[in-house]
């Protein structure tokens, strides 16, 4: 069985149905535009042609097929019934419609079922006609209630009016197409069921009464406008488009209504050129920085120990929300127990007996992704228990762990994406832990795979206002983390910290930080197996003593500790 391809056309979409503009095989390569999609295929109807040469054809029937793709249509019965009463035609004059114009645009009333409220009410009815024939009638009653004739075909507004016109005027309702009739603008059409209007089915059949014509959107003002502004203008593909600014009023009925006919005509003029979104468009906005804006300082995830500024204290951020850190060192440094140091007191409760620099901040009801991608099932198990316990506990809610040891590079960062933009949690997570990062790409020397990989850190981390700490070997005989990833990070994290291991003293040394500096840390592996800091970053070996009164309610609804003990002003004088 043939299809497009076998006619070089190409359809790039899933649908069976509608209208899909492509270049065209016969000519698209000899044109100076070569991307000009000026071939419109109808997917339903498999037939194919260009606007541009001409060419044309389909596809063979589908042997066998029991679908049909013709649709018949219901046409309602034309009474001609134009006389209105008078209290309908001074409701359209009081909207700035008069009787002469309701004569020319065939607006009938009568008795109809209405839906919306369940009885036989009169209704207004405004008649859809193509080459002069009854398409479909829309029925509005007194309370704003609509809808469309049975089974009939779905098509624009006034159609007729644009046939031999040059350009045409797409709005969104009827009583706007009025607006227009009424200021002497005949070439004037609306979608068929507003703002919400499906456009395939009133695009398809009439797409070539639009061929060569100036397009003009002057849909309503409002946030549902602006979508069937957008929808038109992709329709289209933005080509001869100019777009209407109805300035301080909804629509066009209320322009016409405030402002009369004169006003009306003269605000037409001021037609906008319609341009079709570049990427850059957007990454223009975005990225613009207003140095005379005040922009809130990062908000801390996590501090370590504190400066003293006049009389109050500020938290040396360790992390914050929206960037990413790494935790570096050789083999056996120690390096896992630091980062569950760090999770643990992200959460609080008894870990400040471990340490009593290390504070959590604004981490409440805030999930934990603790991530391993080196260890086996048991011994990743074992570090993610540890967490627990310098917390005090045997389990926590908000606490997440993954093992990712059997799964490629590619996999782990899918997964990590999947958790951040898809997972039913991805609105609520505080901070990731990723325990070997160089176990995202396949080589931490190829410079692209781990540039990437750093611009992924700082995507998500920007995008979903999360930290991400991570983890990376150094290499042999520095304190400079591994190959080309190190680098990247090296220039990219907000902080670097280096953990040195002798005489089963850890030592954390902060090399580099975009916040205040963090005095250097030491902390032992316990005889209980659980790291713990010397008190107050001091450098002594001498043992540590908890500090009283310092428990935590577990009855409370979250964990966090008590951070009475200094003050948080908003921004830090460093």
């Amino acid at each position: 069985m043939k299809n497009f391809e076998d006619y070089s056309i190409e359809i790039q979409t899933n649908k069976t149905v509608g209208e899909w503009k492509t270049t065209c095989p016969q000519c698209s390569h000899t044109r100076k535009k070569k991307t000009d999609k000026c071939l419109s295929v109808n997917l339903g109807k498999r037939v194919w042609r260009c606007n541009h040469c001409e060419w044309s054809g389909g596809l063979p029937p589908i042997e066998g097929n029991k679908i049909e793709y013709k649709i018949e249509y219901k046409k309602p019965e034309w009474k001609n019934k134009t006389d209105l009463s008078e209290k309908l035609v001074k409701w359209f004059e009081a909207r700035g419609i008069s009787q002469n114009t309701l004569k020319n645009m065939k607006i009938s009333e009568g008795i109809e079922w209405m839906p919306s409220v369940q009885a036989e009410i009169n209704t207004m009815q405004f008649n859809y006609f193509y080459l002069n024939e009854l398409i479909n009638v829309k029925y509005r009653d007194g309370k704003k209630g609509f809808k469309l004739a049975k089974d009939a075909e779905k098509i624009f507004y006034n159609i007729d009016s644009i046939i031999g016109s040059e350009s045409v005027y797409i709005v969104e309702g009827e009583m706007d197409v009025l607006s227009f009739v009424e200021c002497g603008i005949k070439n004037c059409i609306s979608v068929p069921n507003g703002a919400k209007s499906s456009l395939d089915e009133c695009l398809n059949n009439y797409i070539d009464l639009f061929e060569e014509k100036e397009i003009i959107i002057a849909v309503d003002n409002d946030k549902d406008g602006k979508e069937l502004q957008i929808k038109l203008l992709e329709a289209f593909d933005y080509k001869n488009c100019k777009i209407i600014d109805w300035k301080d009023c909804k629509d066009a009925n209320e322009f016409l209504i405030q402002y009369k006919s004169i006003e009306f005509l003269n605000n037409l003029k001021n037609e906008i050129i319609a341009k079709k979104p570049s990427p850059f468009d957007s990454i223009y906005e975005d990225s613009f920085i207003d140095i005379n804006e005040k922009i809130d300082y990062p908000p801390i995830a996590v501090s370590i120990g504190f400066t003293n500024y006049g009389m109050e204290k500020y938290p040396n951020a360790f992390a914050t929300y929206g960037n990413f850190s790494c935790i570096t060192g050789q083999s056996k440094s120690k390096k896992t127990f630091f980062k569950s140091l760090i999770l643990a007191s992200y959460i609080g409760g008894e870990s400040i007996n471990f340490s009593s620099c290390i504070y959590g901040h604004d981490s409440k009801n805030k999930l934990i992704i603790d991530i391993d991608t080196e260890q086996s099932k048991f011994h990743a198990q074992k570090a993610f228990k540890r967490v627990m316990r310098i917390v005090g506990i045997s389990d926590y809610k908000y606490y997440k762990p993954f093992a990712l040891r059997p799964y490629t590079p590619k996999e782990r960062i899918e997964f990590i994406e999947y958790l951040i933009y898809e997972s039913d949690i991805k609105d609520n997570i505080g901070i990731i832990s990723i325990d070997g990062i160089a176990d995202l790409v396949e080589d931490y020397n190829d410079l692209k795979e781990t540039q990437i990989l750093v611009q992924k850190l700082m995507k998500w981390t920007e995008e979903k206002g999360i930290h991400i700490v991570t983890v990376l070997h150094n290499n042999h005989g520095t304190l400079k983390p591994t190959g080309h990833l190190g680098t990247a990070v090296l220039k990219k994290a907000e902080t670097i910290c280096a953990i040195e291991n002798e005489n089963d003293i850890s030592t954390v040394t902060f090399m580099y930080t975009r916040n205040g500096p963090i005095n250097q840390l030491k902390y032992r592996i316990e005889d209980n197996g659980l790291p713990k800091v010397f008190d107050d970053l001091n450098e002594t070996n001498e043992s540590y003593e908890p500090k009283e009164n310092n428990k935590i309610d577990y009855n409370s609804k979250y964990l966090i500790q008590n951070e009475s003990d200094f003050i948080q002003p908003d921004e830090p004088p460093f």
